[in-house]
Formats: structure tokens, sequence, C-alpha cells
């Protein structure tokens, strides 16, 4: 998506002392439309009227503090939402893929990780955050979304916990040659997003996670940079709800132990 190129104009002066009050009025009003226009708008893109309420709460995850956007239906199946190091659980709204993912009956889930967004910063274990969360929002195996910085926590939940994943988007993860050897492992339906600009995480690695994950696909964005959902966040919204239909159907995650129930309270 492009912004809306600006189109100056300039105005031959004219005697005001000759002009009649009329045609100053409409001078004036001509003049103030072409300064609107001038003015830097916002992205192209239709007008949405948000359908899906969008809540905003903490989840107590081990000792940390998790802020989290969540909407949709509270027995869909759970979409997990992660972030890079720029972003927060805020971008997922901005991009309008929490609305998406509600209004196709998903139950969506947005975290700030600890130290970004609202999330306090604490103590975590990066290869068992994810495993930890996923045990607190639902019974169901998830389907993980994780761009970038966030690969680090996606990418162990993904081969040490296939029971509990339903699906996995990796987008331009980091941390792929250190779990090269186990790729084999990850044994949910994975759909491997990249920009064919990424300057942070080549594109060549889309290859070797493809090559990989057994149960693999890929889509790369023409134009898209690091982070490609933001290029073009509609096809993205569009590419991701068809790969979550595409999933089997949800079943309880196997367990043990009597389910978890969530510990969470309103945002403040």
């Amino acid at each position: 998506m492009t912004r809306r190129r600006s189109t100056g104009c300039r105005f031959r002066a004219f005697n005001l002392r000759l002009a009649t009050p009329a045609v100053i009025v409409v001078a004036l009003g001509i003049a103030f439309c072409h300064a609107l226009a001038d003015e830097p708008g916002p992205r192209d893109e239709p007008i949405r009227k948000q359908a899906v309420t969008i809540e905003s709460r903490f989840i107590t995850v081990g000792d940390a503090k998790v802020h989290c956007l969540v909407a949709g239906p509270e027995d869909g199946r759970p979409v997990l939402l992660l972030h890079g190091a720029r972003f927060s659980a805020e971008t997922w709204r901005e991009t309008h893929t929490i609305e998406r993912l509600g209004e196709a009956g998903c139950r969506a889930l947005a975290v700030d990780l600890p130290g970004f967004g609202k999330s306090p910063r604490g103590r975590v274990d990066p290869d068992s955050f994810v495993a930890d969360l996923a045990a607190e929002i639902s019974e169901q195996p998830i389907v993980l979304v994780a761009p970038s910085m966030s690969g680090r926590f996606a990418l162990p939940f993904a081969i040490d916990h296939t029971s509990s994943l339903a699906g996995f988007v990796p987008i331009a993860p980091v941390g792929i040659p250190q779990y090269k050897s186990r790729l084999h492992e990850i044994a949910s339906p994975t759909l491997i997003v990249w920009g064919d600009r990424d300057r942070v995480v080549p594109p060549t690695l889309a290859d070797v996670l493809g090559n990989g994950i057994p149960d693999s696909r890929k889509m790369i964005v023409e134009g898209g940079e690091h982070p490609c959902y933001l290029h073009a966040p509609d096809h993205f919204n569009e590419a991701l709800v068809a790969f979550i239909e595409s999933l089997p159907a949800a079943a309880s995650k196997p367990t043990n132990q009597p389910a978890t129930q969530p510990t969470s309270r309103p945002a403040e």
C-alpha cells in the first residue's frame, strides 16, 4: 500500500480590490481544498467498521505478567500472535489481523512479550515461555504466528511440543541456524512467510526452513521487507485465514492432568 501522492497546485495572484465578494469566497474555498490535498493522508485502504470487539487484558504466565489483546469466540481455534523487536501486540490491531481472525471465528490472542508493549520486564525462559503461555490460554492446540525476534521463543515450542501445535506460521524468524538440525521434528502444517527484500534475515533461510520442515509451504511477499506483513496486510490476513481454515479440525491437547484455567484480568 502506498500513501496518496500530494497534488500541490500554484495559483495566479489576483487583485482582491477588483474581485467581488463571491469571487473571493470561491477562490478561498478552492485554495483551502488544495491545501488539504497537500497534507499527508492515511494509507489508501477501505474504511472499516470494526465488527469484532478487541479486549485488553493481562495473563499470568509463571512469574510474568503478560499483556495481550484478545478477540473472537472463546471456543474458536486459538491463534497466538507474537511480535518482532520493534513491534508489539498493538501491531496486529493496526494491521487488522486480530479483527480478521475474530471475524473468521478464531480466538485471536496477540501478546506483548515481557519487556515490550504493556508487559513489564520479567525473567522468562525462551525455551518454555510459549508452552507455558499456551497452557494458560487454551485446552486446544494453538496456531502460532511468530515474526522475527519471536522465532527464539517459537522454534523450541514447535519442536518440543508438537501435540500442542495445530499450525505454525514463522515470518522470517531468527534462530534458524541454531535449530537447523531439529527442524524435521516440527510435525504441524507450516506456512513460511518472507519478504523478497528482507535485509535482516536473508530470504535464503526460507528454503532452509522449507527443506527442514516436512509439511511446509512458502509464501514470498513481493516487495516485502523484513516485517513483510506490513507491506500488504490485507493479503497477509487472507492468506493466514485460508491457511488456518485448511488445518484439520481442532482437538484437545492430550494431558494427564486437569486442564489449567487461564488466570487473567482486564487491563487497567
